[in-house]
């Protein structure tokens, strides 16, 4: 189980139950009220809860090698990367994906968020990918929008 805690009073407030899923690299949208995380050990699939039911709503199956994501900040989708290069964008309500990218190199994505990412910009317009070698690259007008 997850525990949902207050963090004005430190309170359990409630909680998400899932037998038999270990869950890592929690990721919450106050925005939409949606908290994604990934499955841990050999799982890849990102599970979506709906923090105020307090139940299951969707999965994303992104690339198996998945091991960070983020939502935009409007919390309507989600970017996944991978180590080998692969970026999705995901409808954070209804799982369906909207891109799946291979950009052309490697990235490095180490536990605890060191390493290269790709994530939103702050408008959710425009994608930011950091390669292991230091390019950055931004992708304009995506379809998505």
């Amino acid at each position: 189980h997850t525990w949902i805690y207050d963090t004005g009073t430190g309170k359990a407030v409630g909680e998400l139950k899932h037998p038999g899923l270990t869950m890592v690299w929690p990721q919450y949208s106050r925005e939409s009220g949606i908290l994604a995380t990934l499955g841990g050990g050999n799982s890849n699939i990102i599970t979506l809860w709906d923090v105020k039911r307090r139940v299951r709503i969707g999965e994303l199956q992104p690339n198996p090698r998945t091991m960070k994501f983020y939502f935009s900040p409007d919390g309507r989708r989600i970017v996944t990367n991978s180590p080998d290069g692969t970026v999705g964008i995901w409808d954070s309500r209804t799982g369906e994906q909207y891109l799946d990218l291979a950009y052309p190199w490697p990235i490095s994505v180490e536990p605890y968020g060191r390493g290269s990412d790709a994530q939103f910009s702050p408008d959710g317009r425009r994608l930011v990918l950091l390669s292991q070698n230091g390019w950055v690259r931004v992708l304009n007008s995506l379809p998505w929008k």
